[in-house]
Formats: C-alpha cells, sequence, structure tokens
C-alpha cells in the first residue's frame, strides 16, 4: 500500500504523461491536415521570418558619411538576418517530411 504522498505524486505523473501525450496527438493531427507539412504556428513564424529577411535584405550599407547609430542599427539588422534565417531553417527542419502522412506528422510533432 502506498502512503498518500506517494499516491498522489504517481497520480499526478500519471495525468502528466497523458497532457503531454495527448498535445503530441493533436500536434500529429494537425501536421497531418495540413498541406505544407508544419503547424499553423509554425507556417505563421516562418512567413513573419521570410518578411523580416526580405526586408533587412533591401538595407544599403551606411556610407562613410553616416552616423555611428546608423552604422550599429545597420550591424544589429545584419545579425538579426542570419538569425532569422537559422530559425527558418530550424522550423522547414522541423516540418514533416510528406505531408498527410499519419507517421511523418507524428515525428514533425
Amino acid at each position: 500500500m502506498l502512503d498518500p504522498i506517494t499516491s498522489l505524486s504517481l497520480a499526478c505523473n500519471i495525468l502528466q504523461v497523458l497532457e503531454v501525450g495527448w498535445k503530441v496527438i493533436e500536434g500529429a493531427q494537425e501536421i497531418q491536415k495540413s498541406v505544407t507539412g508544419a503547424t499553423k504556428e509554425d507556417a505563421q513564424l516562418d512567413s513573419i521570418l521570410e518578411k523580416l529577411v526580405h526586408f533587412t535584405n533591401q538595407l544599403t550599407p551606411p556610407t562613410s558619411q553616416a552616423s555611428a547609430n546608423e552604422k550599429e542599427l545597420y550591424e544589429i539588422a545584419q545579425k538579426c538576418e542570419k538569425l532569422t534565417t537559422e530559425l527558418r531553417h530550424i522550423i522547414q527542419a522541423d516540418r514533416a517530411k510528406k505531408p498527410g502522412s499519419k507517421i511523418h506528422s507524428f515525428v514533425a510533432s
């Protein structure tokens, strides 16, 4: 027989495992139903990151007459572009390889 604290702890652990399992199943179903093989959140984030890369690519390097603030802002934008590109690669790698496939959707979730 388990003492009350151990019993409560066990019950909470079981509920936590069930909750995580349910979230994985929901995520896999969402990915399976999507055309892109990604969740809505990932697709929205990828779209925002794509726009950010587009805008930072349009920036022109500061001239020698630019202020220190303009030069620093350009450097920050370049770092932002690099991080944005890395995030997009992570998001795209996380997509299901075959949208609609149950196994690929489960792995991606």
